[in-house]
């Protein structure tokens, strides 16, 4: 009689010690069992972890649940499994950033499906102000933004920093995606904070399939930023001999000078930290002014 007691208590401590590891977040990385199922997809175990009654929006792994490692890893069946099971699908991690934001910065756009019909919001920015949309077009994801888009995203949310979807894809260069942006009815011609629009960032950095994205679109060509100095000047400034050349073809005005064969460009004085492909900073830029037969005068 005592030993079937003896046995006993020692099963019923061996299966409580057991059920208070699989709650718990145990290990040298801190993850529960439910979080490492989800992380390797394994649905059989978060059925069985289900059944034994584990809480499946417990934080591990320094603050993700099981549902968000699941987006990160783009595990569709795992995280529908997880939401069919109770867990909720919008639990933000320990930083703010949520599911449909992990999935986002990961290129998962089927996960995006799924985790908006189950209720998560595309337009939750992370915790630093940058909204869904965003951070797919700095990643330059055409599709992720279609999707978002569609979604209900807002294409032309200003972010903490002032910048549009489409400053920030233009800014990165990114053409697939300021076209995409463009499509959906971005604001081509929005000036951020700074006072720089799309068109005048995109001449700055040398992008110049950007810039023809965005002239196609109807971006100012001729617009000046905050501080008076329109595209061409900028490229100029910048040494960009493509740009200016790409700019001159598009229709860029450039000032009549005293002479009719001639034209004349003032421009700000050559940032000789600038790189280009055929030379060094703005002396670039005055060499492609001068192979187009235009002169170039510094403003003072």
């Amino acid at each position: 009689m005592s030993v079937c007691i003896c046995i006993s208590l020692f099963y019923f401590s061996f299966f409580h010690l057991l059920a208070a590891r699989i709650h718990a977040c145990t290990g040298a990385e801190g993850s529960s069992a439910a979080f490492i199922a989800a992380k390797h997809n394994h649905i059989d175990a978060l059925f069985l972890l289900a059944e034994l009654g584990v809480n499946l929006d417990t934080l591990c792994n320094g603050g993700f649940s099981p549902v968000f490692i699941a987006a990160q890893r783009g595990h569709v069946h795992a995280v529908g499994v997880l939401a069919e099971l109770g867990a909720k699908v919008n639990t933000p991690s320990s930083n703010g950033d949520t599911p449909v934001l992990v999935a986002v910065q990961n290129g998962h756009v089927d996960v995006i499906r799924l985790l908006v019909s189950l209720g998560g919001n595309v337009n939750t920015p992370a915790s630093n102000g940058h909204a869904p949309v965003r951070v797919a077009a700095q990643n330059g994801h055409g599709k992720m933004i279609r999707t978002l888009v569609l979604l209900g995203a807002k294409v032309n949310v200003v972010d903490s920093e002032g910048s549009t979807p489409v400053y920030v894809a233009a800014q990165q260069g990114h053409a697939n995606a300021v076209r995409v942006l463009a499509e959906l009815g971005a604001y081509v011609n929005y000036s951020i904070n700074a006072g720089t629009t799309p068109l005048c960032v995109a001449v700055e950095k040398g992008h110049v399939g950007v810039v023809r994205v965005l002239a196609e679109f109807g971006a100012a060509i001729n617009a000046p930023n905050k501080n008076g100095v329109r595209p061409i000047q900028i490229a100029v400034h910048y040494g960009q001999v493509e740009m200016f050349k790409a700019l001159v073809e598009l229709g860029v005005t450039v000032t009549p000078s005293a002479s009719p064969h001639r034209p004349h460009l003032l421009a700000p004085p050559p940032d000789f930290s600038a790189k280009s492909g055929s030379g060094s900073g703005g002396y670039a830029g005055v060499l492609a002014a001068a192979m187009l037969g235009v002169q170039v005068t510094w403003m003072p």
